[in-house]
This record gives C-alpha cells, structure tokens and sequence, in this order.
C-alpha cells in the first residue's frame, strides 16, 4: 500500500501539487447528509478571555502586555466562528507523512495543511530568495481558491451510491504521542462517524510507528467513542487507498468557497486593506478566533459520559501539575512547589491528569470550578471544562 514519492513536492510548483475541491471529480461530499450545523459556517458570543502581565522585570511586563495588547486591540474578533466538517469521498486517497493526497496531489485542508504549507513557503524562501517566494505565496493563495461557480459546484456535489458510507474513513495524525494534536486534530473526527451514520473501518494514520502510540491514543477512543472501538485501527504512513471517506473542515477550507471574504468584517480596520483568507496571517488570526464543529461534537460526547461519574466536592479548584516522563520532554515548572504550598491554603488540591483515564479527566474539568496550570497540552482538556469554568493558564 506504500507510495514511491517523496514527501512533500517542495521542488514543484504549487499548481502542480495542490488539488482543490470543484477542480476536481475524483472529491464529492457525502449523499444525503443532514445536519442542523450544516453550514459552513455560523457565530457565537466570544470566549471570555482575558491576560495580565506579572514579572518583577519592568521591560518583560512591557513585552508582554505588548503581545496582550495586540490580540486584544487587532486580534480577538467581537463574535466566535464555528466552523462545519463534511465528509468528503474521494479517489486515490493516500497518506504520505502526515498530509493526505488526493490523486497524487496535495489536499490544503486540514490542520495538517497549515504545517504543509508554511514548510513549502520556508523551503521557496530558502531556495528562491524573498521576492520570488512572494509570488509562489500569491500563487498558492491563487491555487486554493475559486470562482464562485467552481464553490458552488462542489458544494452541491454528491455521491449517489449510498453503500460509500460503508468505506474506509481515513484521519490524517501527526502522530501517535502527543496528546494535544491527536486529541484536536484528529481524534475529534470521529464525532463525524456517528453524525453521518459512516459504517465502513476507521483508520487513524501517521509516521509514527503504531506499536510505539502512547496509551492516551487507546484510551480517548474507548472512553469518549466506546460503540467505535473496535472499528479503528492505528496504521502508520504512507498508505492508499482507491476510494474511501475523509473529512474536509471549512476551517481551513472556507477559502474555497464564495463566503470567503463574508469573514473580512471580523477583521479590525487595519488588518482588511491586504486581507485574504488564505494569507497566513489570515489564517492564523481566523484559528485563534474560531473552532472546528468536529471539536464540538467530540466535547459533547465525552462529557455525556463523563457526567456518569461521581463528583468530589474536594475537586472544585484543582492545580494540574505535570510528572516527568523519561518519554516526553520535561515541562515541570521552576519553583512550583512555593506556587503549591500558597494555592493549597485557598483550597486548592494538586492533581497530576496522568494519574487518571481520559473520561475521569473529562469529568475533572466539567465539575470544577477553579482550573490553574502552566502551559502544556494539558490544559487541552479545556475542552471538557463546563462554561462556568475558570481556566487560568501561566505562560511565559
């Protein structure tokens, strides 16, 4: 099931590596889906998010109020966007690396274009100088975006063979060992198995050697998708496949539909004069401003089941520390333990999320009222946290 070409085509021009949705009929959405967040794309009253800077060293408050300044001044749009996922099926689907392939061609959809792509950029920098890389940028932006007839058209694109809800769905990974990218990149999809009534195999495919995945991977599946256990199975990259299901995000796939610039007038007054939606500063600012419906989903259902195990009234403020694993880097904090001994005499209990299965952590987030940690993937279980919830997060 390998592919013979080398991952990624970092010497090609894009028009040669990229396939975009309405380009293409070897990509079609699923027949006959239905879903009450079927748009593409929908607002919401914005997160409740604020910083301060505290440091004894004048110049480091004034480069960190200066970072606040900015997300809050230009950054932080006035409504939060929710993003819709649909399944896609496809032709010749292969996982080289991380990235999917469609036919031989790249697919920019995904968290994993992001990385993709800035790679390419970085590379054309490299090889091409400043100016020139400028071009293939514009040239890039060109690529993953069409006409209004082209969005329109595969928008209303379907399969009319409803047995390809019995295919293979395959998720791209970054890898099998940490816990912040499989959990919101990939293992969020499989809220669309039941969404979509899919009933074919679940592949999960990355280059890390699947007998090497952490046992968070096991875990998040069992606990928070139980009925789809048996269904997935952890492969490792390149694989193809001839025909089978994967998912397109509007997230990063908005760009390739006519209400693309509907999204300009969350942007400050200073930031729409060069705006597009595929520019990389765009985009970034759009990711910090918005989720994925997949995400939502998966929250939901974790803390469904979550909800079925019992609270403790000494769990209400919780410090989340971190224990040093010989197999993932170090991020214990200087001097934790001065923090620990003020944050106890306020109530708080010290909880290490290593030391609990992923539903219990769920549950942890969802009860309490009170969350501190420094930064770290996991305070990705902000996920689960209930909306009255108070996530402090110390960063540096």
């Amino acid at each position: 099931m390998a592919a013979n070409k080398d991952v990624p085509k970092f010497n090609e021009t894009p028009d040669k590596i990229f396939r975009v949705p309405g380009k293409s009929a070897d990509l079609r959405l699923l027949k006959g889906v239905h879903d009450p967040a079927s748009e593409l794309y929908q607002t919401s009253a914005p997160p409740r998010i604020f910083g301060c800077a505290i440091s004894e060293d004048k110049h480091v408050r004034e480069a960190q109020n200066k970072v606040i300044d900015q997300y809050w001044g230009a950054q932080r749009f006035d409504r939060l966007i929710q993003f819709s996922t649909l399944p896609l099926v496809v032709k010749k689907l292969s996982i080289e690396h991380s990235y999917r392939y469609v036919g031989g061609r790249f697919l920019p959809n995904g968290t994993s274009s992001i990385r993709f792509i800035n790679r390419y950029l970085w590379h054309q920098r490299k090889t091409l100088g400043p100016a020139k890389s400028r071009k293939r940028a514009a040239q890039i932006e060109a690529e993953t975006s069409q006409s209004d007839a082209e969005a329109k058209k595969f928008l209303s694109l379907s399969v009319r063979d409803k047995t390809a809800r019995d295919l293979p769905f395959v998720i791209d990974c970054k890898n099998f060992t940490n816990y912040y990218h499989f959990m919101t990149e990939a293992l969020c999809h499989l809220s669309l198995v039941d969404a979509w009534g899919l009933t074919g195999p679940i592949h999960f495919v990355s280059p890390t050697n699947p007998n090497q995945r952490r046992p968070f991977c096991d875990g998040l599946v069992g606990d928070f998708f139980p009925h789809l256990a048996d269904r997935v199975q952890f492969n490792r990259a390149p694989m193809v496949f001839d025909r089978a299901i994967t998912y397109y995000s509007f997230r990063e796939g908005l760009g390739a539909t006519p209400l693309a610039a509907d999204l300009r007038d969350h942007f400050h007054q200073k930031d729409r004069k060069d705006w597009h939606y595929n520019a990389r500063e765009t985009g970034a600012i759009i990711r910090r401003n918005s989720f994925d419906i997949s995400q939502k989903r998966m929250a939901a259902a974790a803390v469904k089941r979550a909800e079925t195990l019992p609270s403790d009234p000494s769990e209400k403020r919780l410090w989340v520390s971190r224990k040093v694993d010989e197999n993932a880097r170090d991020r214990t904090m200087e001097n934790e333990d001065h923090l620990i001994k003020l944050l106890q005499k306020i109530g708080f209990k010290v909880i290490y999320f290593e030391d609990y299965p992923p539903l219990k952590q769920a549950a942890l987030m969802q009860n309490a009222d009170v969350v501190a940690s420094y930064h770290g993937a996991g305070l990705a279980n902000m996920f689960y946290a209930s909306p009255s919830t108070t996530v402090i997060e110390l960063g540096n």
